[in-house]
């Protein structure tokens, strides 16, 4: 609870990156040096997420900063956060929370904002845009996620993948899809 992690956060191969219910409130997460920030020169070359493993409940969180806020696991719920800032990495895919790689079943993802732009314009090759500010991508496929009252903001070509054709149960209700990157 109330706390600033610069870093990310991920669990480990020993419990086969599952949380095992870590819960999170009121947590900043941030990847960057205040020194990058202030240049406005964050490259991550590796790609990763913030939030990376199964079963985690992250409510009310701020991720910011980082390449991919979260990579959804298995069981997970994130509610009433804030994700935006993604950094510009090589042939990366940027988005505010992906899922995809048979990860992602049975969770749930409400009430939050979603912002999807990279943000580090000075970085050597920047390119604006990002896959989505939520990526459920249908690798191989996506089962019982509810995604519900959050706003989607993205810089990218869609504000959302929604699990692809052979998911189940992907239930979208009351969100709002903003225009703040693109007026139409």
């Amino acid at each position: 609870k109330r706390s600033r992690i610069q870093g990310v956060v991920g669990a480990h191969w020993s419990t086969d990156y599952d949380f095992q219910n870590l819960t999170l409130i009121d947590v900043e997460i941030i990847a960057a040096s205040e020194s990058e920030i202030a240049a406005k020169n964050i490259v991550n070359n590796g790609g990763g997420s913030a939030l990376n493993g199964a079963n985690v409940t992250c409510i009310r969180c701020r991720i910011h900063y980082v390449p991919t806020g979260i990579s959804l696991g298995n069981g997970s719920t994130i509610q009433d956060s804030y994700i935006s800032d993604v950094t510009w990495g090589p042939g990366a895919h940027q988005a505010a929370i992906g899922a995809g790689g048979n990860s992602g079943h049975n969770s749930v993802i409400s009430h939050n904002r979603l912002d999807c732009s990279r943000w580090n314009v000075n970085a050597p090759g920047f390119e604006q845009g990002c896959s989505s500010a939520l990526s459920l991508y249908d690798e191989p496929t996506l089962n019982n996620v509810l995604v519900q009252n959050n706003l989607f903001d993205t810089a990218g070509g869609y504000c959302t993948y929604g699990g692809g054709p052979q998911g189940t149960n992907i239930r979208y209700l009351n969100n709002r899809f903003g225009k703040k990157y693109n007026a139409t």
